[in-house]
């Protein structure tokens, strides 16, 4: 009933869903999170929490780029001689 508690429970849906995708990338990301949040607001499971459209905009891209974030590849160095 909260802004609090929406974004907590739209942040385990996301983060529970995100590791489905089998090619991982931004877009594919954007595209799901979006999805989801549109599915909670669409069944009504935001309703009490106040959290207006542009919120939940700025929350998706906030989500968006944090999975990004995390699901980056990481560059592999090469390693130093020993000596």
């Amino acid at each position: 009933t909260s802004k609090v508690s929406a974004i907590v429970m739209l942040a385990d849906t996301v983060e529970a869903a995100s590791h489905t995708l089998k090619n991982i990338t931004p877009a594919a990301l954007e595209k799901l999170v979006h999805k989801l949040a549109m599915a909670k607001l669409e069944r009504g499971q935001l309703d009490n929490s106040n959290l207006t459209l542009t919120e939940l905009a700025v929350i998706e891209s906030s989500f968006v780029t944090t999975l990004t974030g995390f699901y980056h590849n990481r560059i592999e160095y090469p390693e130093e001689e020993r000596r």
